[in-house]
């Protein structure tokens, strides 16, 4: 599977991040996407958010995380989750080599 550009990946996070502020309608016209924001901590995303986004950019881009070996904030931290799913500490990728 071809590698996602960063800013896709970044679009596929923001995306999410809109359409679940929309469903809850936070408005997030103060909310700048900057390397320390945490998805969590905006109200928006809860754990299990967090873990279907960790899906769906699994799935999106066809990169499994080991997840007993990332810290936990890199999951909820926005750049963290591009980096990540940019191949950045990955575990393995779907199909291929592990």
């Amino acid at each position: 599977m071809e590698p996602l550009a960063y800013e896709q990946i970044e679009q596929l996070v923001q995306n999410a991040f809109h359409a679940k502020a929309r469903e809850k309608n936070i408005n997030l016209s103060k909310v700048e996407f900057t390397d320390q924001l945490d998805l969590r901590d905006q109200g928006i995303f809860d754990s299990l958010d967090i873990l279907n986004l960790l899906s769906a950019l699994e799935s999106a881009t066809g990169i499994e995380i080991e997840f007993e070996k990332i810290e936990p904030e890199r999951l909820t931290r926005y750049s963290s989750l591009v980096h990540l799913f940019r191949g950045e500490h990955r575990g393995s990728e779907r199909g291929g080599r592990g």
